[in-house]
């Protein structure tokens, strides 16, 4: 998705003097953004393909990201880290309530077997009509495959750059978002 945003006197563009790296375009769209002066497309027009031709490539992308994490504004952080701790959490009660159901041999067991069985369902079933609706807006191939196993490993990656900016990545890179 690429967001459209309309120049107004309270936000010039010729006024930052910053070059921006890959991914660092959106700390000014977050900065400056509002109900008042930003549209939202979706389009297959509107999207944009950067081909990763190595591994470092993404890496650097994602720890620019989580670098630059804290200079987002409160309200998206906030649903970015919604999402991944619930995504953990639901993984965590699935396998707890498979573990723990599994020696009780009785109805209440089944049931347990059966609700995670079925939110777990529920979630690919979501899953799948989101994401192939939006690749089918913007003219992409469908997920059906591997769409699980992305819903599993996304929490470790995410996991591991996050860790990754509390522990080395504030001391590195933090002075490459300082306001100028």
């Amino acid at each position: 998705m690429n967001l459209l945003v309309r120049q107004s006197r309270e936000m010039r563009m010729e006024d930052f003097k910053i070059v921006f790296e890959v991914g660092e375009d959106d700390l000014l769209v977050s900065e400056n953004a509002s109900r008042e002066n930003v549209s939202i497309e979706m389009s297959a027009e509107s999207m944009v393909l950067v081909d990763m031709e190595t591994y470092w490539m993404w890496k650097e992308y994602k720890i620019r990201h989580a670098v630059s994490h804290p200079f987002y504004k409160k309200f998206p952080r906030f649903l970015w880290r919604t999402e991944y701790f619930s995504r953990i959490a639901f993984w965590v009660s699935f396998v707890a309530a498979l573990i723990f159901s599994i020696p009780v041999h009785s109805l209440s067991g089944w049931i347990i077997i059966g609700s995670a069985a079925a939110s777990l369902l529920l979630r690919w079933t979501t899953q799948f009509f989101i994401i192939n609706r939006t690749a089918y807006t913007l003219h992409l191939p469908k997920f059906w495959f591997t769409l699980p196993f992305f819903d599993f490993i996304q929490p470790f990656v995410n996991g591991y750059f996050y860790f990754y900016e509390i522990l080395k990545g504030k001391k590195d890179n933090h002075w490459l978002y300082g306001k100028r």
